[in-house]
């Protein structure tokens, strides 16, 4: 996978559905392509205008382990 941005969204798509596992596998692809990966800069690529929606995808991100 090219877009190591992927890795991260998979992460929050695996951690809803409390598949761990798989989200912390992610994870660790998305860390090993893009170290410096933090919540922040994965919200800041997807322009979610309900906060509602914005707050559900941040919980997804930080369940799934992402550092923020």
């Amino acid at each position: 996978m090219d877009f190591p941005i992927l890795h991260g969204r998979l992460a929050a798509v695996y951690a809803e559905i409390d598949q761990m596992d798989e989200a912390y596998q992610q994870v660790q692809l998305l860390l090993e392509k893009k170290p410096d990966a933090r919540v922040d800069d994965l919200i800041q690529i997807i322009k979610f205008r309900d906060q509602e929606r914005l707050d559900w995808y941040r919980g997804t991100l930080v369940k799934a382990g992402i550092p923020e």
